[in-house]
């Protein structure tokens, strides 16, 4: 059955040749069979829908993206029953596994652990990225739980032999990951699989590869190259066929080469499809009728900055269209020219590290005369996105004004990239 997210027209079709992928605005990407191995029994994975999922975080920056696919076949190939990750930043892994549980509908929990503060060689945080990442776990809040902690702090509340897949993507220093594996290894169960992220980053610092190395001298697993690389290791002694036939596969050989190929391929296809489910999620609704109409700021960040028409030029950057300084409850003004009835404004945010999360105090008011104004939409605190998807959205039906004022309760910085208003 078509999976029910993907329009039916454009469904992947599959045949004798291989599985069609469909790319909207592009020539469709024709997998063929020939370049599985078939004596792999996993890749009969390929009959499945699995592989032809878009990525539902594609426009985070991740060396991750290269394993989506992936994360997508291990979950419907193993049906976890408690999925945890070591270390999230920006939930392109994390995000992945819970992607596949909803859609193949398991009775499972996932867990992603991490303080989201960064460390010595990720980079320092700022509170923006655990700020979206929580509000896009909202959607999986069923089953997923994030644990805002360090590692060795939560463990214990994770019964023994309970995980069967854990991800470990923390600190990536050689003790680190070590004791990292050693320390959960009493809670992975007699199905689990173990990946190791960055076991192909050469890096000053980094021991992935050295403590996979160690593994792979009595264990059994497979090694991806690209992206880093991720190390899929076979804890378990009651895993499935194909999990376990896949990492049977000798590190060297042909079909380890082509295993890798394929699963890179099948990744940057899910990234190419999930980019095109965000640009239909930002397509215009109607007519955009704040289109360069005239705005005004309460200040000027610079005499360089942007005038406040940035927000009203119809370009969409991620970065600001217009910038006040920092003060008191700074606010920008649209001027619609006249009283005019819409149903939704849609505002995009800055994206850029640190600065996002100063719109998080946002309000909306209309007004007829500019005078006298009626706040129709105060926020709620939480990090709104823009061209990665998740604008601010404020729909009301039959909305009518002239002027629509957009203001911080707070004092700071205030700038956006679009503001956009419609007539559905």
């Amino acid at each position: 059955m078509p999976d029910a997210n993907v329009p039916r027209d454009r469904t992947a079709r599959q045949s004798a040749a291989g599985i069609r992928l469909p790319l909207r605005g592009r020539r469709d990407y024709i997998i063929h069979r020939s370049v599985f191995d078939p004596r792999i029994r996993m890749i009969e994975a390929l009959g499945s829908n699995a592989l032809t999922w878009p990525s539902v975080r594609p426009a985070e920056v991740s060396v991750w993206h290269g394993h989506v696919a992936f994360a997508h076949w291990l979950v419907e190939a193993l049906r976890p029953r408690l999925v945890v990750e070591l270390g999230t930043h920006n939930g392109v892994s994390y995000f992945s596994f819970c992607n596949a549980i909803e859609r193949l509908g398991l009775d499972a929990r996932a867990v992603a652990v991490d303080t989201w503060e960064g460390d010595h060689q990720a980079g320092l945080y700022d509170e923006s990225v655990y700020e979206r990442v929580r509000r896009f776990n909202g959607q999986f809040s069923d089953f997923s739980t994030l644990k805002r902690n360090y590692f060795d702090d939560v463990v214990e509340s994770f019964e023994d032999g309970s995980i069967d897949l854990l991800h470990i993507d923390g600190l990536h220093t050689y003790e680190a990951v070590r004791h990292d594996y050693e320390t959960w290894r009493a809670k992975l169960s007699p199905r689990a699989i173990v990946l190791f992220h960055d076991t192909r980053a050469f890096i000053e610092g980094y021991g992935v590869h050295t403590f996979w190395d160690e593994l792979m001298r009595e264990g059994k697993g497979f090694n991806f190259h690209h992206s880093a690389g991720l190390g899929v290791l076979l804890h378990g002694t009651d895993v499935p066929a194909g999990v376990e036939a896949l990492c049977s596969v000798p590190d060297q050989s042909a079909e380890a080469t082509r295993i890798r190929q394929s699963f890179e391929l099948f990744s940057r296809i899910a990234q190419t499809l999930g980019q095109e489910a965000v640009v239909q999620a930002l397509a215009h609704p109607g007519e955009n009728i704040a289109l360069h109409c005239r705005a005004s700021q309460s200040s000027y960040y610079s005499t360089n900055a942007e005038t406040p028409q940035g927000a009203v030029n119809g370009i969409r950057t991620g970065h600001f269209g217009f910038h006040t300084d920092n003060e008191a409850r700074p606010w920008w003004r649209l001027d619609l020219g006249g009283r005019r009835t819409f149903d939704e404004i849609r505002i995009f945010n800055r994206l850029d590290p640190d600065c996002a999360v100063r719109s998080r105090t946002i309000e909306i008011s209309i007004s007829d005369d500019g005078l006298i104004w009626d706040t129709v939409y105060s926020h709620d605190g939480s990090v709104f996105g823009g061209i990665d998807g998740h604008p601010l959205s404020f729909v009301r039906g039959g909305m009518e004004a002239r002027y629509i004022l957009l203001r911080l309760r707070e004092a700071n910085f205030f700038h956006l990239d679009e503001v956009e208003v419609y007539r559905h």
